[in-house]
């Protein structure tokens, strides 16, 4: 009974360690995927477009004296940090919405930015607006 209780133990930690290494490895995947994607010149045309929008704007003036430091040192930082806050599950939800957004309506759009936004604080996504501006 020892034995079997000693197998169970390891094979938990196993997995457990395995799993949070998957997370990881999947994490850095797509941080550097998205990366690539907004280092790309329309990559940040789209960027520039969402932080011209003068509703962005206002909300990036607001919460923009609340943040005393930038936080970023880089895109990839903010990236890495904005993917870490997200479920493996929603990541891959997030990855096949990428892939089919064309094929998505507004209402659908809307939904998927509302779900992304709101695991952030106004202050999180000022931080990480800051880190892309020009």
């Amino acid at each position: 009974m020892k034995k079997f209780l000693v197998f169970v133990v390891i094979l938990a930690i196993v997995v457990v360690g395995g799993g949070w290494y998957a997370k990881q490895k999947v994490s850095q995947i797509i941080s550097s995927q998205v990366t690539r994607e907004i280092s790309s010149p329309e990559g940040q045309r789209a960027v520039q477009k969402i932080l011209a929008n003068p509703k962005v704007q206002s909300e990036l003036k607001k919460y923009a004296g609340s943040a005393a430091a930038k936080p970023f040192q880089s895109q990839q930082d903010a990236i890495n940090y904005a993917v870490s806050k997200l479920s493996p599950g929603e990541v891959a939800q997030m990855a096949s919405d990428y892939t089919h957004r064309d094929s998505l309506t507004a209402a659908q759009k809307t939904q998927i930015e509302t779900e992304v936004l709101s695991k952030f604080s106004p202050q999180q996504l000022a931080s990480m607006a800051s880190t892309f501006e020009k």
